[in-house]
């Protein structure tokens, strides 16, 4: 059996490195990956016809990263492009970063904390999900890394987990991450925590299944963590509700306005679940990332950016007042195999 047969190559959009240096300290910890990866930023403030290419490339930080931003002794690639928009200008990377084997695979987004404040900036942050996608990306969405003291050498609490939440089969690079971010010595003695959400009916079957595929992978894990939910109990409590629509400014009617109402009061629940078994004793969650379709019925230009803001309330009920947080999703390309051929 061979567990690594797809490697994930990072595109990291870090803007400012100065100003998020958390995103570029964790990318760094990936390097067991043992592929490259790329930090990029874009500018929408630069005339994109009367500017010069190598003054603007010297004036963010040239084609790498200083050492000292990166804590470590190897240099990181950098890329700075100047576009129209922050959409098209991660397009551009997407397209055009790397070369050959070495072209990244998997974006990097930190999240977008002030969404409400500019809802035209924050539709486009979901399309570029949506996007990266459709161009075959995995995508991987980082909160509350600033919390996270980097100038230690390891994290130094080994009754932590990295807990994982992994909710649909997109590939498996939900279960791969975690076992590369163990293999570096920041994340070593952090243990490895699968928590399986399963229909209280076929807890045996869920459980036997998830814990046999996790033995012929060699994951480190610990037995499944299975966390039952009867048929009863499948929809958001009250309160939750009540959170979703505060975050919707009670602009959103569940019976008029929402196509699948189903799936939303899903990941609701999942935030619940999420939120009662993760928020103590995580290091790092790391959680499928809801896939960013049309939430909203109307598309017209008074509600065109009703639909980001559906789903922004839904990854920010995933996400908030919890430890640092990653949601991902895969391109569904194997990420795991079981034979090397």
């Amino acid at each position: 059996f061979h567990v690594k047969h797809w490697r994930p190559g990072f595109l990291v959009l870090c803007g400012d490195p100065l100003h998020r240096p958390h995103l570029i300290h964790f990318a760094n910890t990936l390097s067991k990956s043992h592929s490259p990866t790329f930090f990029a930023t874009i500018r929408t403030d630069t005339d994109i016809y009367r500017t010069n290419v190598n003054k603007f490339h010297q004036q963010n930080y040239g084609n790498y990263l200083p050492r000292h931003l990166l804590n470590t002794d190897k240099k990181g690639f950098f890329e700075s492009v100047f576009a129209e928009s922050f959409r098209h200008g991660v397009t551009m990377l997407m397209q055009c970063v790397g070369l050959g084997a070495l072209r990244p695979n998997t974006l990097c987004l930190g999240y977008r904390h002030n969404w409400k404040l500019n809802l035209t900036l924050s539709h486009q942050y979901v399309e570029v999900i949506r996007d990266a996608l459709e161009m075959g990306y995995a995508i991987m969405i980082l909160r509350n890394f600033s919390y996270i003291d980097w100038t230690m050498n390891e994290c130094d609490d080994n009754h932590l987990y990295i807990d994982v939440w992994w909710l649909i089969d997109d590939g498996g690079l939900t279960v791969l991450l975690p076992y590369i971010m163990k293999l570096h010595s920041f994340w070593s003695k952090c243990k490895l925590r699968l928590n399986i959400i399963a229909n209280s009916n076929v807890v045996s079957e869920e459980y036997l299944n998830v814990y046999h595929l996790m033995n012929q992978f060699r994951l480190p894990f610990e037995k499944p963590h299975l966390i039952e939910v009867d048929s009863k109990n499948q929809n958001p409590l009250k309160s939750t509700m009540n959170r979703f629509h505060q975050l919707t400014d009670h602009q959103i009617d569940f019976d008029k306005d929402v196509m699948r109402p189903k799936v939303i009061k899903k990941w609701l629940k999942v935030s619940e679940l999420i939120h009662k078994h993760s928020s103590k004793n995580s290091q790092v969650i790391i959680s499928t990332l809801p896939l960013p379709t049309r939430f909203y019925k109307y598309d017209d230009s008074k509600t065109k950016y009703m639909n980001a803001k559906v789903y922004f309330a839904i990854l920010e009920m995933l996400t908030e007042k919890l430890p640092p947080t990653i949601l991902i999703r895969g391109n569904g390309q194997s990420a795991l195999t079981f034979y090397s051929e």
